[in-house]
């Protein structure tokens, strides 16, 4: 959705240079508007007429002399073509609607019915995903609630009350996980969803629990992780060799693209930065494993040695069996 925001596209620069220098004291007739306005490229006819005021409900961003208006009301959202064509994509799949309320698209159903898709997303359904559990924790993320969810792991059956972390699609493995902050042990687990059988809003809460609650709501949910979450917290640093018949550069983009991360450019090679958290490590090994001889471990060094005895206990093994087996069993 950041691609359509308003106070980053192209639209909104127009708009900001046009109101800063209008407040200098240049004059703009309604030509010159709407030539800017159009050489963007992006904006439509009924976009134009909502900025110059032509519309039954303009933007209401200048007056009449493009001197800028300031108001307590706010300014009505109206769409470009483009944006309403994005919005109707994304309603047709199914696995977007599991994140949106049904009257939401009940609402844009209606509003774009007459509307082209922009594209087919074609997201493979995940299997006997339960509804109420997408819909509980998607509440829980937008207010801050507290839940208290029962999965089984390994066999064992756990029961913990915690705060979501972060709920992530695995392309590759067609499957959701929820890292979730569990109250009581004060550390980070990474679930499959398919692995929870249960999960509500926790109400009943405790002096210590309502504190908790009150310190979120003040910081912000960003900041009482960042404070409470900083010592597990991990950097890995790889060098990636760009191998086009392989595309390893966009590979590496890919399998991290649920992780914070930044990455450069180093004569032939790339730079590529990961943060991720102690208890995701295992993952964070496998797909260091899938880019193979085209990434190299910088730091950590416990991560890097952690990654050759794995392919050492790997190599050996192999060898092994090939002793066991003779050198005929291939044929």
């Amino acid at each position: 959705m950041e691609y359509f925001n308003t106070y980053k596209n192209k639209l909104f620069i127009i708009l900001t240079r046009i109101m800063n220098q209008a407040v200098d004291g240049r004059k703009f007739t309604d030509e010159e508007v709407e030539q800017l306005l159009k050489d963007t490229k992006i904006a439509d006819e009924d976009f134009i007429k909502n900025v110059l005021g032509y519309s039954e409900n303009p933007y209401k961003i200048m007056g009449a002399d493009f001197k800028p208006m300031f108001t307590d009301k706010k300014i009505p959202i109206n769409p470009t073509i483009l944006e309403k064509r994005w919005l109707k994509s994304i309603i047709n799949d199914e696995m977007a609607r599991l994140f949106l309320d049904e009257d939401i698209i009940l609402k844009l159903e209606n509003k774009l019915k007459d509307v082209e898709p922009l594209f087919k997303m074609d997201l493979k359904q995940v299997q006997d995903i339960d509804h109420k559990l997408i819909k509980v924790i998607v509440c829980s993320f937008r207010y801050n609630k507290f839940i208290k969810y029962r999965f089984t792991y390994k066999g064992e059956q756990y029961e913990h009350i915690g705060i979501p972390f972060k709920l992530s699609y695995l392309v590759r493995e067609n499957r959701f996980k929820l890292s979730v902050y569990c109250i009581e042990k004060r550390e980070l687990f990474y679930i499959d969803l398919d692995s929870i059988e249960d999960i509500e809003f926790f109400e009943d809460l405790n002096e210590d629990l309502i504190l908790l609650q009150k310190e979120i709501d003040s910081i912000g949910k960003r900041e009482f992780f960042k404070r409470e979450l900083s010592n597990q917290m991990v950097t890995l640093k790889m060098q990636i060799i760009p191998a086009f018949d392989h595309n390893t550069a966009e590979r590496a983009h890919f399998l991290f693209s649920t992780y914070d991360k930044k990455s450069f450019k180093m004569d032939d090679h790339y730079i590529l930065e990961v943060k991720y958290y102690k208890f995701d490590e295992e993952n964070v090994i496998k797909k260091i494993l899938n880019l193979g001889i085209y990434a190299t471990i910088l730091e950590p060094e416990e991560v890097k040695q952690k990654v050759v005895s794995m392919l050492l206990e790997g190599y050996n093994l192999q060898k092994r069996f090939d002793e066991e087996m003779g050198e005929n069993y291939l044929i």
